[in-house]
């Protein structure tokens, strides 16, 4: 869900952080945890940016937005509510109220190469193999039977950033993780970033080839295949028993449902539903899978 702070955060600490007046001493509440708008997490500090199709919503917590008809614990409003959340966490990591776990968790029957450099604060299941110049980054959790070929990433910090009042750009930092379910195959020099706020996710049996980059925030369903050179951009989401051919691209925020089969060298800007063969760039859908 979130990320649960290690000390005590009140809301009224806010108005230090972004030096402006927004807090008093009679809506002092603590917050809980950083998290993401749509996880809906209780006591939490997050952030919203509207469009012109949004419509009311509700959030439990605190949000950081420019939008005037949320219904949340407090509004706070923003001209640049991402850049003013993205300073409040870097705030927070400075000042020790968000912490790594430390602990490594390694099962039996591991094969894990010397030249593999492994964080803290990772877990690996029973029987997985890790080659050589595996990067294994904290917060990463890896399942049962799963193979990891070299010179792969896992766990990185994916690529996002915001504008300071300057136009200067300034890091979102990443503070999720990945989590990879059992009997996943990943082929050499692949990346698989962690999500900036909650967990991209590898379900079980999934296939991925060489040279693939999944960004923050994805999911894969299990048993899809994802070969070779193609990337995820953010917050792609990707059902089960899929294929993604080689060289395509799927751009941020779209879904693929289930049983797609996505041909070699597609370009996927847009939603595509269940049983559909699409390719092409722009895309188009070729034909119904039965």
């Amino acid at each position: 869900m979130g990320i649960k702070l290690a000390k005590s955060l009140f809301a009224i600490d806010l108005n230090s952080i972004l030096e402006r007046s927004i807090f008093n001493d009679e809506s002092n509440y603590e917050i809980k945890e950083i998290a993401q708008f749509d996880d809906n997490v209780q006591d939490s500090l997050t952030f919203y940016i509207s469009d012109k199709s949004s419509k009311a919503k509700h959030h439990p917590g605190i949000v950081i937005s420019d939008s005037e008809i949320l219904s949340c614990k407090h509004l706070v409003q923003s001209l640049n509510p991402k850049f003013e959340f993205v300073k409040i966490l870097n705030f927070l990591i400075n000042a020790d109220f968000i912490t790594n776990e430390k602990e490594i968790i390694i099962n039996e029957n591991c094969e894990i190469s010397k030249t593999a450099i492994l964080e803290e604060g990772i877990q690996i299941g029973k029987n997985t193999f890790i080659g050589e110049n595996v990067i294994i980054k904290s917060g990463t959790t890896i399942g049962n039977n799963c193979k990891i070929s070299s010179g792969t990433v896992i766990g990185s910090e994916g690529f996002g950033f915001v504008k300071n009042e300057l136009g200067e750009y300034i890091r979102f930092p990443h503070l999720g993780s990945v989590y990879i379910g059992d009997n996943v195959e990943i082929g050499s020099l692949s990346i698989i970033d962690k999500a900036p706020l909650s967990s991209t996710i590898i379900k079980k049996g999934v296939k991925i080839d060489s040279n693939v980059h999944i960004g923050h925030g994805c999911y894969v369903g299990e048993h899809t295949t994802i070969t070779s050179s193609s990337t995820l951009c953010g917050s792609v989401e990707i059902g089960s028993n899929c294929y993604i051919g080689a060289r395509s691209v799927l751009s941020d925020n779209i879904s693929v449902g289930d049983h797609s089969f996505i041909c070699i060298g597609s370009n996927i800007t847009k939603n595509v539903g269940e049983n559909l063969m699409v390719g092409g760039n722009p895309f188009q859908v070729i034909k119904k899978i039965n």
